[in-house]
């Protein structure tokens, strides 16, 4: 089975606000925010832990071949300011070649942190939007 799924949640003070999830996403992965952390320069430390369920896998970004780069698995943070810059870092994904095509994958329990450096005068909630595909698919 195959599934695809968008998540969106904001981040008040310490706990998201889920906007959407499909049922079946419910029992596939777990998603927690961790506490907002302030670094000394400044930038927010947006930590998101996903615990995945043991039968299925997430696909991994990045993806190394071409053809799977639409299935690779996206967080964007966003805030009302445009000019509020994010960047995600993924964690390592466990690579699968299974003959002339070569993936990844996440399984288990990974961490996703994000960080972002607020414009000047912005203190609007942050907005996480997850973009994922998985399968339990196995051979």
């Amino acid at each position: 089975m195959s599934i695809v799924c968008l998540v969106a949640f904001a981040l008040i003070g310490q706990e998201p606000i889920r906007k959407a999830q499909s049922p079946i996403w419910a029992k596939v992965v777990e998603f927690k925010a961790e506490p907002i952390k302030v670094g000394a320069d400044g930038v927010e430390i947006v930590s998101i832990r996903m615990k995945i369920h043991p039968e299925f896998h997430i696909y991994a970004t990045p993806q190394p071949d071409e053809i799977l780069r639409s299935v690779e698995m996206r967080l964007t943070i966003k805030s009302k300011d445009p000019k509020t810059q994010s960047e995600v870092r993924y964690p390592k994904a466990i690579e699968v070649k299974e003959g002339s095509i070569h993936w990844t994958k996440y399984e288990g329990n990974i961490v996703i942190t994000g960080l972002v450096r607020r414009a000047k005068g912005d203190t609007s909630q942050l907005e996480c939007t997850f973009r994922l595909h998985g399968s339990n698919y196995t051979r």
